[in-house]
């Protein structure tokens, strides 16, 4: 689908770059799913499908002719593809490969202004870091991710408020017309009737 529509539209068309980002997304999506039912010993056949989509998502968040243009979706796919590759070495009990791709997500993640699932990252270097032993940090970013989650809520808090503000300076605004109108009315009909002259 997506080479066809590089053929077809070219590389840079919205059309090719819409479908490649789905397929990265798609890619990172099954791989999670795969990873949740995964054995720790990786005999299983989900353990070969899930690292092979994966590398197929890292392989297409690169910086190469054939990615994603717009680089801030792709550095977005590129830490989503390594926080996955992270939670794939953990599922492997390879902790130290899993500490590496979740620093390079976090790396990733920390050049962008905002990200999808900001504390994820965190939370999943807290539990590699955990089990390496290594409380201190780990405990680091459980606060880390605390924070993150703590500053996002103060912001949907803050939209919410501002909604709801702009809301009953509107409504005020439709009661004031609705009284005037009334008023209006109300004048109108105490108004004696004109004689008529003769």
């Amino acid at each position: 689908g997506w080479m066809l529509r590089n053929e077809v539209y070219g590389r840079q068309s919205r059309e090719a770059q819409s479908h490649l980002k789905e397929l990265i997304t798609a890619f990172n999506l099954t791989a999670t799913a795969l990873i949740a039912v995964m054995d720790p010993n990786g005999s299983c056949p989900f353990s070969s499908r899930a690292f092979n989509l994966l590398q197929r998502a890292e392989l297409l968040t690169r910086t190469t002719p054939t990615t994603v243009i717009d680089e801030k979706v792709r550095t977005e796919l590129r830490a989503a593809t390594l926080n996955n590759f992270g939670c794939y070495h953990k599922a492997r009990n390879k902790l130290l490969p899993s500490l590496q791709s979740l620093e390079a997500a976090l790396r990733l993640e920390l050049t962008l202004e905002s990200v999808d699932h900001p504390a994820a990252t965190h939370l999943n270097m807290c539990a590699v870091l955990d089990l390496l032993g290594r409380h201190g940090p780990a405990l680091e970013h459980a606060y880390c991710a605390v924070g993150v989650l703590e500053r996002k809520l103060r912001g949907t808090h803050a939209q919410a408020m501002l909604v709801a503000s702009e809301q009953v300076v509107m409504s005020d605004e439709e009661d004031e017309e609705e009284n005037q109108e009334n008023q209006e009315k109300e004048a109108q009909q105490t108004q004696p009737p004109q004689g008529r002259e003769e």
